[in-house]
């Protein structure tokens, strides 16, 4: 409950510090310490004073956000998603080819960012499995370009433009290797993206990470 109160109140204050605007004095006559008025012609002009006197609630406007995002951040801790049962990790490690007519493909986690949040994976469009941090998971597909999509649960009435997501070309008997990791977005909107990497790194990566459940799976 306490996270999900911080992620209301940040979504609160950042709304309003990108909606609201301080106006300084504009268009109020200008006065000197004895009492001279300004022409009019500058009397639009703010003084020194009225933009001084604007700062303090933008400062006080960040050091809310900043005070708000680390307590978030602190009480967020790790996301979790289903997992599979040691005997299938072993399985998948073994990095066996896939069967008759058909291509591997290795979906990881490994990066230390954006541990809070739960990737969801899609293949064309359709859900084969979400990621936690250091997890993987293998999904056994026709031959053919596959978009390999990413995505995080929003809490914000934000929009954005999404990450990349990666199209991976396979041939049969083949099996590539597709990392995801967090991208920058707006508050409380983050996003994650897939890109293919090389055999090599993948399978490091796999054998260091742990078997999540693909959809559909029951141990």
């Amino acid at each position: 409950m306490a996270i999900d109160y911080l992620r209301t109140e940040l979504v609160r204050v950042f709304v309003q510090s990108v909606t609201s605007h301080v106006q300084p004095n504009v268009g109020q006559t200008r006065k000197f310490p004895h009492g001279e008025v300004l022409p009019s012609s500058q009397r639009n002009v703010p003084t020194a004073e009225c933009v001084a006197s604007a700062e303090p609630s933008r400062e006080v406007r960040v050091r809310t956000l900043g005070i708000l995002l680390t307590a978030s951040w602190l009480l967020a801790g790790c996301a979790a998603v289903p997992m599979a049962g040691a005997g299938a990790d072993a399985e998948g490690k073994r990095f066996d080819p896939p069967p008759p007519g058909r291509s591997a493909l290795y979906v990881y986690r490994s990066s230390m960012l954006g541990t809070e949040s739960i990737f969801n994976i899609a293949d064309n469009q359709q859900p084969v499995g979400a990621l936690a941090d250091k997890t993987w998971i293998r999904v056994d597909v026709a031959p053919g370009p596959h978009v390999i999509a990413c995505s995080i649960p929003s809490y914000a009435p934000l929009t954005q433009d999404p990450a990349q997501a990666a199209t991976v070309t396979l041939a049969p008997g083949e099996t590539r290797f597709v990392e995801a990791v967090i991208w920058p977005g707006l508050p409380l909107n983050p996003r994650c993206r897939t890109t293919e990497v090389a055999a090599d790194q993948g399978r490091a990566a796999v054998a260091a990470g742990t078997r999540a459940m693909g959809a559909g799976w029951s141990n």
